[in-house]
C-alpha cells in the first residue's frame, strides 16, 4: 500500500486497492469502482408500482371495503414495503456485482412481493374474469419471495454458495420452492376475498396433498439452510461473524414474530409484516456498515426516506383504526385527523430516524462532527495528556471501524496500535512544527477510507496536535525535574567537598598557627610571633574567602538588594587580590529587565567559574563579561544573555580535569533554562568559558485547519 501527500503535505490518503487481495467469487463478479453507482430507478421504480397498486386497492375499488381490512388482513401493505426495501437492496448489489447471488435472491423477493401486491391490488379494485386471474396470481405469487428468503438467503450469504454441500442444499431448496409454488398456484380454489372462494381456472386433482408435502420439505430446506449458517457463524473468524450477525438477529426476531403472528389477530399481522423487513434492512446494514460488497455509502437518504415512507403508512392507517374504534368517526373525519397527527410528528420522526440510521450505517462517523466535539472535549478536559490521547485514538478508530489508530512522535508511538501497515496519515501541527503523525490502519478488506472519513482525521488533527504538545512538555518538564534534581546533588557534593578540603584544613591550620604564635610570645619571641600572626591573618582571610563562596553559590542575597551587574561586580572585588586580578565588563544593551531565574543562573556560574579560576588556573587575571546574545547581524533569535570567564591561567584541559563538580553543575543550571555552556582554550592561552541563557522560551499553538480541501460530506 503506498500513501501520497495532500497539497499542503498535512495528511496522506493511501493508494487502496480497488478490492481485496484474497477475492471471492462475488468480488470478481464486481465491476471497477469509479464513480458512485445510480441506483435509484429500480426503487423508483417498485415504489411507483406498489404505490398505485395500493391506491388502487383502497380507492378505485368497486365495493370500498374499510382499510385496514384492505391493507393488513390481505398483508397488501407489508408486501408492498417488502418490495421497495428489497429492490434498494438488489439494486445496490447489483449494480456493482452484476451477478452476485445475494443480490439475485433480493431481486427475486422484490419481483415475487411486486407481482402480489399489484394481483392483490387488482383483485381488490375489478370484477369479473379478471379479478379470478389476478386473485389466482395473488393467491400463489408470494410463495417464491417466502422460500428465497428462509431457504435461500442463508446459503449465499455473505459472499455465495461456495462449498458443495451448500451448493448441493441450494439446488434442493430452489427444487422445493418450485414445487410449492406449483402447488399453490393448481388447488382447487381461489380467494376473492374475506369469506369468498371461487373455483381455480387451473386446479389440479391431489394439489392440496401436494402442497402439504412440498411445505414439509421446503420447511425442512430452510432449516437446514439455517442450520448451516449458523455452523459456519461458529466456525468464522472475526470479520465474517460481524457480517452475518445482523441477518442471524433479523431472521430471529422474524421468525419469532410470524410463529406468534396467528394468535395476536390484526396487531399480529402488522408486526408480522414489520419484523420482515428486518431482513432487508440487516443487509443493508451489513453492506453499509462493514461494507460487505464494497458499496459506496449512497442509500443514506434512501433508508431515511424508506422508513420515513413506511412509518407514515402505517401511523396513517393505525390512526384511522384507533380513531373509528375510540371516537366512532369514520370515513373523511377520521381520514382528516390522521393526516393531522402524522404531519404534526412527521418533522420528530424525521430527526429521530435521521439521527438512527446515521449511527446504524456509519457509526460515529456517521455524525462525524459530534465524534469531532466528544473528542476535543476529552483532551480538553484530561488531566494526564497521554491518557486522553489513548482514549481519543480508541473512540476515533471505533468511529472509522479501523482495525487501530495511533499517534506517532519520531520513531516512538506515543499510543495506539502498533501493528498494521497505515492506511491514512495526518501530520499533527503546533505552529511552523510538526509534533506528530496520526495514522490510521488500513482496513483488511483494502477498502480504502471515504472523503467524509478523511476530513473528520484532518479536523481531529489539531486537538490531537495540542495533546502531543502537551505530551511533549510534560516529558520536558519531567527531563527538566532529573535534572535538577542531578544538579542540586552535585552541588551539595561540590559544597562538602569545599568545607572539607578548602575551610576545615584553613581552621586547623588557625589552630596550629595560633598556638605556635602563643608559644612564641611565651619565650619573649616577639619577631617570631609577628611573623606567624602574619601568616595567620592570611590564612584566615583565605577561609573567609572560601566561606563567603559557599555563601555566594548557596543563594547570593546581592542579587536582592543591588541586581546581577552590581552583584557580579560585587563578587568580582572580593575575589580579587594581589595574586588575581578579576575585572567586569557590562554591554551597554545587556536585556533588561532579566527573569530572577536567569539572573540567579548567571550569577552562580560566574562565582563557580572564578572559584575554579582561583584554585585551578593559576591565573593572573580573569575577565567576566555580561552582554547580549544574538550577535550577527539580522539574526532572529530569542532573547539571552551571554555570560563569557576568560583567564590567562594554564588552559582548558587542566581546568576541565581539575574543575571537579563545577563544571557538571554549571551546564546543568544552563539547561534548566534552555541554554548552554562551552568550555575552550582561549587565542594567548588560558581558558574561556561562555554560557548563553534564554530570557525567554515561546511556545505557540496554532491550528492549521485545512480549508483550501473543501470535501463535500457524503
Amino acid at each position: 500500500m503506498t500513501a501520497g501527500a495532500t497539497a499542503d503535505g498535512t495528511a496522506t490518503v493511501p493508494a487502496a486497492p480497488a478490492r481485496p487481495a484474497q477475492q471471492t467469487p462475488a468480488d470478481r463478479a464486481a465491476r471497477p469502482s469509479g464513480r458512485p453507482p445510480r441506483v435509484w430507478p429500480a426503487p423508483v421504480a417498485m415504489a411507483a408500482v406498489v404505490g398505485a397498486a395500493v391506491v388502487t386497492a383502497t380507492v378505485v375499488a368497486p365495493e370500498p371495503r374499510p382499510v385496514p381490512e384492505v391493507l393488513l388482513d390481505g398483508h397488501l401493505l407489508g408486501d408492498a414495503t417488502m418490495a421497495v426495501a428489497c429492490t434498494v437492496v438488489a439494486a445496490l448489489l447489483l449494480t456493482r456485482m452484476p451477478r452476485h447471488p445475494v443480490g439475485l435472491v433480493f431481486a427475486g423477493i422484490a419481483a415475487s412481493d411486486g407481482l402480489s401486491v399489484v394481483a392483490s391490488a387488482v383483485t381488490a379494485g375489478t370484477g369479473g374474469g379478471l379479478q379470478v386471474a389476478a386473485a389466482w396470481v395473488a393467491g400463489w405469487a408470494w410463495v417464491p419471495g417466502l422460500v428465497l428468503a428462509a431457504a435461500v438467503l442463508p446459503l449465499v450469504v455473505p459472499d455465495g454458495a461456495g462449498t458443495r454441500c451448500r451448493r448441493t442444499l441450494l439446488v434442493g431448496a430452489l427444487a422445493c420452492g418450485a414445487v410449492l409454488t406449483l402447488a399453490v398456484a393448481t388447488t382447487g380454489t381461489v380467494a376473492l376475498g374475506p369469506g369468498t372462494q371461487v373455483p381455480s381456472p387451473v386446479a389440479v386433482p391431489g394439489a392440496d396433498v401436494l402442497v402439504l408435502v412440498a411445505e414439509a420439505l421446503t420447511a425442512a430446506a430452510a432449516v437446514l439452510a439455517v442450520v448451516v449458517l449458523l455452523r459456519r457463524f461458529h466456525r468464522a473468524g472475526p470479520t465474517l461473524r460481524r457480517q452475518v450477525a445482523p441477518l442471524l438477529v433479523a431472521g430471529a426476531v422474524a421468525l419469532g414474530t410470524v410463529l406468534a403472528a396467528p394468535s395476536l389477530g390484526r396487531a399480529g399481522t402488522v408486526a408480522q409484516d414489520a419484523a420482515l423487513l428486518l431482513v432487508p434492512a440487516a443487509a443493508a446494514v451489513s453492506v453499509l456498515r462493514y461494507r460487505l460488497y464494497d458499496v459506496e455509502v449512497v442509500v443514506h437518504r434512501t433508508v431515511v426516506g424508506l422508513v420515513l415512507s413506511g412509518g407514515v403508512v402505517v401511523a396513517y392507517v393505525v390512526v384511522v383504526q384507533v380513531v373509528a374504534e375510540l371516537l366512532g368517526l369514520r370515513g373523511g373525519v377520521a381520514s382528516v385527523a390522521a393526516t393531522a397527527l402524522v404531519a404534526v410528528g412527521f418533522a420528530p420522526a424525521r430527526v429521530a430516524v435521521q439521527r438512527i440510521v446515521s449511527r446504524l450505517l456509519g457509526g460515529a462517523a456517521g455524525d462525524p462532527y459530534t465524534a469531532l466535539h466528544r473528542t476535543t472535549q476529552l483532551l480538553a478536559g484530561g488531566a494526564d495528556p497521554r491518557g486522553a490521547l489513548a482514549v481519543a485514538v480508541e473512540d476515533l478508530a471505533r468511529g472509522l471501524r479501523s482495525p487501530g489508530v495511533r499517534v506517532v512522535r519520531g520513531d516512538e508511538v506515543l499510543v495506539g496500535s502498533a501493528e498494521g501497515a497505515a492506511g491514512l496519515v495526518a501530520d499533527l501541527r503546533s505552529g511552523e512544527d510538526v509534533v506528530g503523525r496520526l495514522e490510521v490502519v488500513a482496513r483488511p478488506t483494502g477498502e480504502g477510507y471515504s472523503r467524509t472519513e478523511r476530513r473528520l482525521v484532518l479536523d481531529l488533527a489539531a486537538p490531537l496536535a495540542a495533546a502531543v504538545s502537551a505530551v511533549a512538555l510534560a516529558g520536558d518538564l519531567a527531563a527538566a525535574r532529573d535534572r535538577l534534581a542531578r544538579a542540586r546533588e552535585e552541588e551539595r557534593r561540590a559544597v562538602q567537598t569545599r568545607l572539607h578540603d578548602d575551610v576545615g584544613p584553613a581552621m586547623a591550620a588557625l589552630l596550629v598557627q595560633s598556638e605556635v604564635a602563643r608559644r612564641r610570645l611565651d619565650r619573649g619571641d616577639l619577631d617570631g610571633a609577628r611573623s606567624v600572626l602574619d601568616e595567620l591573618r592570611r590564612t584566615a582571610a583565605g577561609a573567609a574567602a572560601d566561606v563567603r563562596g559557599v555563601s555566594d553559590h548557596l543563594g547570593p542575597d546581592a542579587l536582592d538588594q543591588v541586581g546581577l551587574v552590581d552583584a557580579v561586580r560585587a563578587l568580582g572585588r572580593r575575589l580579587s587580590d594581589d595574586d588575581l586580578r578579576v575585572t567586569v565588563e557590562v554591554a551597554d544593551d545587556l536585556p533588561a529587565p532579566l527573569p530572577a531565574a536567569v539572573e540567579d543562573a548567571a550569577h552562580r556560574i560566574v562565582a563557580e567559574a572564578l572559584t575554579n579560576v582561583r584554585r585551578h588556573a593559576r591565573a593572573t587575571g580573569a575577565v567576566v563579561r555580561l552582554a547580549p546574545g544574538g550577535d550577527a547581524p539580522g539574526a532572529r533569535r530569542a532573547p539571552s544573555l551571554v555570560v563569557e570567564v576568560r583567564d590567562d591561567g594554564i588552559g582548558a584541559g587542566a581546568a576541565r580535569r581539575r574543575g571537579g563538580a563545577g563544571v557538571p553543575s554549571m551546564r546543568a543550571r544552563a539547561e534548566e533554562l534552555g541554554g548552554t555552556v562551552d568550555i575552550a582554550s582561549a587565542p594567548g592561552g588560558g581558558t574561556r568559558l561562555r554560557a548563553e541563557l534564554p530570557v525567554r522560551r515561546v511556545h505557540t499553538l496554532v491550528r492549521v485547519a485545512p480549508d483550501d480541501r473543501e470535501v463535500p460530506w457524503a
